[in-house]
């Protein structure tokens, strides 16, 4: 998941089912300089349909790009990156390609950057400021009467987004976008792909797997979102993740001199300025308040490099009453802006909250799990984001990942958005299909911590090496304090 992300078995049968086969051959993209002119790179679209059981409906272009092997005479073949989000830009992500990937897969592959639809270049989902702004202010009520506020904003929000977005809005689940993928799969003229997936990418690519697994070379999904959780499980794994990255910082700042909160009890002081957010009287330098879902939105973003030495920073700040920025802004309102999480997420997973009461139970059961964290936002913002939407056309279902090689499945044992028990969990239900590579360290994304994580990748993707066994990579400390 990007930092904004996450009836259980039938539907995986549906799904296999109704796979709509490759159009190879049939669309093109015609390729020209993308406009930022960067080097060694093409940009086009390829026009598909926003409802792929109408074909001959509307339609909408999907945003490309392609960074060409670096070796043509040694090319293996295609490789699809998506960087999660829901709302990451995969066109972006390609664009960072050679600083993100080792030479050896520049040299093999044709990377390949797509914006899922509803993302940036590929017909974006609009909603208006200040109603994106308003829901993010009212996640967490705490009373009947703020809960039925909540339901809403929500109604209003997904209403203004629906209205400004058009159809497409209702077509963004990840098996949409698998079936994009496949399309744009058979357009390049590739009998099979590649395919890296981060966070909710990984969801694209189990999704993928699951419907056309046999056009699958090699896959690797880093940062694994389970898609079996039901709502309760989803809250608590979240919740615990974001605890385990607390307690990392915990640990950073008693064996790191730099540290501004070094040497002092940083769990008393952590504690004591979440029970004064959440009485409404912690105030920054200046005067202005910080409410709790300031803190928990920080606690989880600290985790993600992780940003240690920053967030100290703004910690010891708030403690002293000195002036520390805070690690982030929420930006000015008025403005239509990009928010295509709900619309994605929503039409991926069922979070049935039923009542107020339900969410006393489940906002009761992340404060168990999470003593001083009380809650990851991350998690808590997706549920609630779903509360005035449909149910879920591709809801959770335990995954079938059928594919002729296995997929590399990687995740960092201190997670704040995927935890690791979401990999295990996918590598559990599908032992002979995956294998699990764990770093031992810190952050979201395992790929470019280590040299481990990043040769076991590369092997597999080149050569299709599988580790063997579950291999873990040892955790290597940051330099300085922040990284990622």
């Amino acid at each position: 998941m990007k930092r904004a992300l996450g009836a259980l078995t039938a539907s995986v049968v549906v799904f296999a089912a109704v796979a709509i086969p490759a159009s190879a051959g049939t669309a093109k993209i015609v390729w020209k300089p993308c406009a930022d002119e960067q080097p060694g790179y093409e940009c086009g679209t390829l026009a598909l349909p926003i409802d792929r059981s109408k074909p001959g409906g509307p339609t909408f272009e999907l945003a490309v790009n392609r960074h060409k092997a670096t070796d043509p005479a040694h090319r293996l073949g295609v490789l699809f990156v998506n960087p999660g989000g829901p709302g990451g830009s995969g066109v972006e992500f390609a664009g960072e390609a050679p600083q993100y990937f080792s030479p050896q897969i520049l040299e093999r592959f044709d990377i390949i950057g797509f914006d899922p639809r509803g993302v940036a270049g590929s017909k974006p989902v609009l909603c208006g400021e200040d109603l994106v702004n308003k829901q993010r202010a009212a996640i967490y009520p705490r009373t009947a009467a703020e809960f039925a506020k909540l339901i809403t904003v929500e109604k209003q929000l997904r209403a203004d987004c629906r209205a400004r977005t058009g159809p497409i809005y209702d077509h963004m689940s990840a098996v949409d976008v698998a079936d994009d993928m496949d399309a744009l799969r058979g357009a390049l003229g590739e009998a099979k792909l590649s395919y890296y997936g981060v966070s909710y990418g990984t969801l694209f690519g189990q999704m993928y797997a699951e419907r056309y697994g046999d056009r699958v070379r090699a896959m690797v999904l880093d940062s694994t979102v389970d898609h079996s959780l039901d709502t309760h499980a989803f809250l608590t794994s979240e919740a615990r993740a974001v605890e385990d990255s607390f307690r990392e910082w915990v640990k950073w700042n008693q064996r790191t001199a730099s540290s501004a909160l070094h040497g002092q009890n940083v769990v008393k002081i952590w504690d004591g300025l979440m029970a004064k957010a959440e009485r409404g009287e912690l105030t920054e330098a200046g005067g202005s308040k910080v409410p709790a879902a300031k803190l928990f939105e920080e606690v989880g973003g600290m985790g993600y490099g992780p940003e240690w030495l920053s967030f100290s920073e703004w910690i010891a700040g708030l403690h002293t009453g000195k002036k520390a920025p805070a690690p982030s802004r929420a930006a000015a309102l008025g403005e239509p802006v990009p928010e295509p999480l709900a619309a994605s997420l929503c039409s991926d997973f069922n979070f049935a909250i039923r009542d107020f009461k339900h969410y006393q139970q489940l906002s009761a059961a992340e404060r168990k799990n999470a003593p001083h964290v009380r809650s990851s936002m991350l998690g808590h913002a997706a549920t609630t984001a779903c509360l005035a939407s449909p149910k879920a056309v591709n809801p959770q279902h335990t995954p079938k990942l059928r594919t002729a090689n296995k997929i590399l499945l990687l995740n960092s044992a201190h997670d704040p958005s995927t935890p690791l028990e979401w990999a295990a969990a996918i590598h559990g239900q599908n032992k002979a299909t995956t294998a699990l590579v764990t770093y031992e360290g810190w952050g979201h994304r395992a790929y470019p911590y280590t040299t481990c994580t990043k040769s076991s990748t590369d092997n597999y993707l080149t050569d299709l090496k599988v580790p063997a066994g579950n291999l873990h990579c040892a955790a290597q400390e940051p330099a300085g304090a922040d990284q990622g």
